[in-house]
């Protein structure tokens, strides 16, 4: 297995396939998300843009996982230290449990210190246990709760 950044159209592509099966799946853990969006596109007009990086884990060819980068906050701007948010990661589900994840993360991890960012953040659903357990072994923190209440 192997990471690698993503350089083509084809390959953000295959990204986009897999975000769209990420909001499939996630939908067991928030109802609200909408499993009949078509994400058409997404990443491949991401690519160019300053702050972004998008991250393939490959084996033989095939697109096993990816993580999505988004720088969020330069430093010395409202916060002190840069922030790099991990908007995006997923693994396709024949892949799992075979630490991926794991090297998608120290990826993610080597791209935030080059662009000199010193705080790598994340969102994820309370209910989603596995992956809390993954990030914590990787070293993140709570650090706030999101809330929302439906109308």
């Amino acid at each position: 297995m192997e990471i690698r950044i993503v350089k083509t159209v084809e390959e953000a592509r295959e990204c986009d396939k897999l975000l769209q099966s990420l909001i499939i799946e996630e939908r067991d853990f928030d109802s609200n998300l909408n499993p009949q969006i078509n994400i058409n596109k997404w990443y491949e007009t991401q690519l160019k843009k300053k702050g972004f990086a998008l991250f393939i884990a490959y084996e033989k060819e095939a697109i096993t996982g990816y993580v999505c980068c988004i720088l969020e906050e330069e430093k010395n701007t409202a916060v002190i230290e840069g922030i790099m948010r991990i908007d995006a990661l997923y693994i396709n589900k024949a892949y799992r449990r075979k630490g991926i994840a794991d090297k998608l993360i120290e990826e993610a991890f080597k791209w935030a210190e080059k662009i000199d960012t010193k705080v790598v953040s994340l969102k994820v659903l309370s209910p989603n246990k596995k992956a809390i357990s993954l990030y914590e072994k990787k070293g993140f923190i709570e650090t706030g709760k999101m809330m929302q209440r439906k109308i």
